[in-house]
C-alpha cells in the first residue's frame, strides 16, 4: 500500500506537469478512489471532466464520491448528468431518485418514476397500433428468430427490454421488435419500479387518495388490465382479492379478460395498506395486512414489523400485537423501538403484567427515558402496585430536574466538568494512538481530513429541540397567566353592570377554556376509565 501511495502522489505531481492529458488525470484519479483518497480522487475527477465533459465515467464516480462526503446537491447535480445522456438506465435512475429522496424533494423522485410509467404507457399503445395495422415490411420476414448477429449487435439496455416484455410478444407477435425497440426504447416499469413510487407515497402528506388510485392504475397497467377502468369507480381495492367475484361488471368480463392476473405482489399490498390507514380506512387495510398471513414467515418479517408499528402510531393496538408478537423470536428484532411498541401495546390493551416486563426492559436499554419510566409507573398503579408506583415518579422528578439543570446550564461546574475533563483526555488519548498507529507515508497529498463535508440541512440535536419546546410552552405560560390575572380587573366592573366589559370578560374566559380543552392529557381515552391525574411525559434529553 505504502508503495501504491508513493506512486499515486508522483503521478499526481506529474499530472500537472502535463496538465491537458485528461486519460493521466483519470488514472491517477481511479488509483485515488482505490486508496480511498477522497478528496485527491474528486480533484482529479474534475480535472478529467474540465476537459473532457462527456466523460461519463468519471462524472459518474465523482458523483458516488459527493454522495459519500455527504455533499448531496453535486452528487444530484452529477447525476442528473448521467440521466440526461442516458435515460435509459434503470440503475441511474434509481439512484437520482435517492438522492432527490436524501435532498428532501420525494415529489421530483416520484415524477422520474411516474414519467417512465407515462413512456411504457405510449409505448405500449404503439405496440397496439403495430399490431392492428400490421406494420411488417416485406424484408423483416425473419422477425421470429434471432440470429447470432443480431444477438452480437444487441446492447444490454436491448436484452433486458427483450427480456422485460416477453409477455407483448406473445399477446402481439406480428410487431417487428427488433425495428420496435430502437424505436420505442424506455426503462420498464414493472413491479419493483411500483414498489419504489408506494413507498415514497408514503413519505409525503396529503393527495392519499390520489395516490391509491394512482398505483391501482399501474398495477392494472402491469397487468395488462388498463381498459379495465370501471374499477376506478370501486371505493376499495376490491379487485385484487376474491371480493372481485361479486363484482357484476367483472362478471361481465370475457373469459381473457377474467383470467389475466388480479394478485397483487405482498410488498406492494403492504404499501397500499399502510396508505389505506392513512385515509382512516382501517377494515380495507386491515384486509391487505391479512395477506402476510399466507406468506413465508421469514420472507416477510421486515413487512409484519412495519405493519405492526404503523398500526400502533394508528392506535389499533390489538392488530399491531398480531403482527409484532411473532418477532419475539428473532434476536434481530430485539430492539429499543421494537419492545417499546410492543410494550405500548399491551398497556393499551391492559395487559398491564406483559407490559411491565417490556417496559422494565426498555428502561434497561434506555435509563434516561423518562416517558417510558412514567409508563411503568402508570402500569405499577394498574396493577396495583402503589409504593412502587410513587418510587419511579420521584425517580422521574428526579432525573426531570437533573436535566433541566442541565438543559440551562445550572448545574454546578465541578460536577459537569468532570466528565467533559474526562472525555476530552480520553480523545486526545485516542488521537494520539490514531497518529502513532497511521504511518504518515500513506497520507495523500491532498488529504480528506480538511475536505469539509456539507450538509444540505442541518438537523436539530435533542437539546435543540427540548430548548425551542421548553421557551415556547414559557411563552404560552405567561399569556395565559396573563389572561387568568386580567380577570381580577374585569370583575370588579362586573357588579356596575358595564357591557363591553362583561362581553371582554366573556371572551377572555372563552379562551381560557379553550386553552384547557386542548390538553388531551385532562381527558381520558377510554370513558370507562376512571381519571386517577396527569401523568406528564417528557422525551429524553441526552
Amino acid at each position: 500500500i505504502r508503495d501504491r501511495n508513493d506512486c499515486c502522489n508522483s503521478w499526481f505531481l506529474a499530472a500537472h506537469i502535463n496538465s491537458s492529458d485528461w486519460e493521466f488525470w483519470k488514472i491517477v484519479a481511479v488509483l485515488s478512489f482505490d486508496l480511498e483518497h477522497y478528496r485527491q480522487a474528486i480533484y482529479c475527477f474534475s480535472r478529467v471532466i474540465n476537459l473532457n465533459n462527456e466523460e461519463w465515467e468519471s462524472i459518474y464516480r465523482r458523483a458516488l464520491l459527493y454522495k459519500k462526503m455527504g455533499q448531496i446537491r453535486k452528487a444530484l447535480n452529477g447525476f442528473q448528468k448521467l440521466y440526461e445522456n442516458n435515460p435509459y438506465d434503470a440503475n441511474i435512475l434509481r439512484e437520482l431518485a435517492i438522492l432527490n429522496v436524501d435532498y428532501n424533494r420525494v415529489p421530483e423522485a416520484i415524477k422520474l418514476y411516474m414519467d417512465v410509467y407515462e413512456s411504457n404507457v405510449k409505448r405500449r399503445q404503439a405496440v397496439v397500433d403495430a399490431s392492428e395495422n400490421a406494420l411488417v415490411s416485406s424484408d423483416d420476414e425473419d422477425d421470429g428468430t434471432d440470429s447470432e448477429d443480431d444477438d452480437a449487435d444487441a446492447t444490454a439496455n436491448d436484452v433486458m427490454t427483450d427480456e422485460m416484455y416477453q409477455e407483448e410478444k406473445k399477446l402481439y407477435p406480428g410487431v417487428n421488435w427488433k425495428k420496435f425497440n430502437k424505436k420505442h426504447r424506455c426503462i420498464p416499469f414493472d413491479w419493483s419500479s411500483l414498489n419504489i413510487v408506494a413507498e415514497l407515497f408514503l413519505k409525503i402528506p396529503g393527495k392519499t387518495n390520489e395516490n391509491i388510485k394512482k398505483i391501482k392504475t399501474c398495477a392494472r397497467w402491469i397487468q395488462h388490465r388498463e381498459l379495465q377502468t370501471f374499477w376506478d369507480d370501486s371505493i376499495d381495492d376490491s379487485e385484487f382479492d376474491n371480493r372481485r367475484l361479486k363484482n357484476s361488471r367483472y362478471d361481465s368480463l370475457p373469459d381473457e379478460e377474467k383470467a389475466k392476473e388480479y394478485i397483487l405482489p405482498i410488498d406492494i399490498r403492504v404499501r397500499l395498506g399502510l396508505l389505506r390507514l392513512d385515509t382512516e380506512s382501517f377494515v380495507e387495510a386491515l384486509n391487505h395486512f391479512q395477506f402476510l398471513y399466507d406468506e413465508n414467515f421469514g420472507d416477510v418479517e421486515d413487512l409484519n414489523y412495519e405493519v405492526g408499528v404503523a398500526l400502533t402510531k394508528a392506535e389499533k393496538f390489538q392488530e399491531a400485537l398480531d403482527f409484532l408478537t411473532p418477532l419475539l423470536s428473532l434476536p434481530d428484532y430485539g430492539t429499543l423501538e421494537f419492545y417499546e411498541n410492543i410494550a405500548k401495546c399491551y398497556k393499551e390493551t391492559e395487559d398491564y403484567e406483559t407490559a411491565r416486563q417490556f417496559l422494565e426492559r426498555v428502561i434497561e436499554m434506555d435509563p434516561e427515558s423518562l416517558e417510558q419510566r412514567l409508563s411503568l409507573a402508570e402500569v405499577h398503579y394498574h396493577l396495583g402496585n402503589i409504593d412502587t408506583f410513587r418510587s419511579i415518579l420521584n425517580e422521574v422528578t428526579v432525573i426531570r430536574k437533573r436535566q433541566k439543570a442541565e438543559l440551562y446550564g445550572i448545574i454546578d461546574e465541578k460536577d459537569k466538568g468532570q466528565p467533559e475533563k474526562e472525555h476530552s483526555e480520553k480523545t486526545a488519548s485516542e488521537n494520539e494512538e490514531n497518529r502513532e498507529g497511521k504511518d504518515i507515508s500513506n497520507k495523500p497529498l491532498l488529504e480528506d481530513s480538511k475536505y469539509k463535508k456539507y450538509s444540505f440541512k442541518k438537523k436539530k440535536t435533542p437539546q435543540d429541540i427540548e430548548r425551542e419546546r421548553a421557551e415556547r410552552e414559557k411563552k404560552i405560560t405567561l399569556k395565559v397567566m396573563d389572561k387568568y390575572e386580567s380577570l381580577k380587573n374585569y370583575s370588579k366592573d362586573l357588579e356596575g353592570n358595564d357591557q363591553s366589559q362583561i362581553n371582554q370578560w366573556i371572551r377572555t374566559v372563552s379562551d381560557l377554556v379553550d386553552v384547557f380543552s386542548s390538553v388531551k392529557n385532562f381527558f381520558v381515552r377510554s370513558r370507562s376509565k376512571k381519571f386517577v391525574g396527569i401523568i406528564r411525559k417528557t422525551k429524553t434529553v441526552s
